[in-house]
C-alpha cells in the first residue's frame, strides 16, 4: 500500500520511535519466512538425529543381551552409521551366532582421508 508522502513520513518516524521504545527490530516477512524454515530444519535434523541415536542405543543393547560386552570400537563404528545402515542391522544382529559375524557384516566406516577428500 502506497501512503502520500507526508503520511508515508510521519508512519515511519512512528514506527522507528515505537520501535526505539520496545528495543525492537524489524524483520521482514522474507526473514520471517527463512526463521521458520530454519527452524523447520531444526526440528527435522533434531528428529533424524533423535532417530539414529534410538537405533544405536537399541541395537548395542540387542547386541550386550545375545553376546555380552560390546567394544567400544564396535560402538564407534555403529555412531559413524546413518538410520539407514543401522536399520538393516537389525536384521543381522537378530540372526548372528557370534558378535564376530555381526562385526564381519558392518558397513565399512569411511576413513579421515576418504572422508576429508568428500
Amino acid at each position: 500500500m502506497q501512503l502520500p508522502a507526508d503520511l508515508d513520513k510521519r508512519f515511519w518516524q512512528q514506527m522507528s520511535e515505537y520501535e526505539q521504545e520496545k528495543q525492537m527490530r524489524y524483520i521482514t516477512s522474507v526473514e520471517r519466512m527463512a526463521l521458520q524454515e530454519g527452524r523447520q530444519e531444526g526440528r527435522q535434523e533434531g528428529l533424524q538425529e533423535g532417530r539414529q541415536e534410538g537405533l544405536q542405543l537399541a541395537l548395542l543393547h540387542l547386541l550386550q543381551h545375545r553376546f555380552g560386552t560390546v567394544s567400544e570400537a564396535v560402538r564407534l563404528n555403529l555412531q559413524a552409521l546413518n538410520a539407514q545402515q543401522l536399520d538393516a542391522l537389525f536384521d543381522v544382529v537378530l540372526t548372528a551366532n557370534t558378535i564376530s559375524e555381526f562385526v564381519a557384516s558392518l558397513p565399512p566406516v569411511p576413513s579421515d582421508e576418504s572422508s576429508a577428500q568428500n
